[in-house]
């Protein structure tokens, strides 16, 4: 993931990002054409809840529960998307750095899908020292660190999480 200069959509704040993200096969080789879905939380720990580009994920996604049944989380898309990787297995997201919510670590969502059929879906988590440096020092954010690093959250394997974490480049 790169930490770039453009923008967040509106309506969202946040620190501005790319989240770049490669599909390799069992021998390191590039897959094309498989659909990669990503999202995640706002700096205020919201997810939206307009999940309807979601395809087999979203009946069980917990919209009330995740948006706080908040009007406008409920209605938006922030930090939602789905992109075909190219013939070097590559996509590209331009948003937000996430926030977090209690009893969670920082992390995004993805789902692979390849032919039409759901191959995985999981998440990445971000190092502990870069998030709680953004929401104590960043505006946009809750001014604290967050409460969940990475080897407490219930999620992450406690002793493997560096497995699931993102390589970050500042620019």
């Amino acid at each position: 993931m790169h930490i770039s200069n453009p923008s967040c959509p509106d309506p969202e704040n946040g620190v501005p990002m790319t989240l770049a993200l490669k599909l390799v096969d069992n021998n390191c080789q590039p897959i094309e054409n498989a659909q990669i879905e990503v999202w995640w939380c706002n700096a205020e720990g919201l997810y939206s809840g307009d999940n309807s580009d979601s395809t087999g994920s979203a009946s069980r996604f917990s919209t009330s529960f995740c948006t706080d049944n908040d009007s406008e989380a409920l209605a938006a898309r922030w930090f939602r998307g789905i992109k075909t990787t190219d013939s070097d297995g590559n996509v590209y997201f331009k948003a937000c750095f996430p926030g977090w919510y209690p009893s969670r670590t920082t992390h995004i969502h993805f789902r692979i899908v390849l032919a039409g059929t759901q191959q995985l879906v999981s998440q990445f988590c971000f190092d502990d020292d870069l998030c709680n440096d953004i929401y104590e020092n960043h505006s946009d954010y809750t001014g604290q660190s967050k409460d969940t690093t990475n080897s407490r959250d219930t999620v992450f394997p406690s002793d493997g999480y560096e497995d699931y974490q993102f390589a970050v480049e500042q620019q």
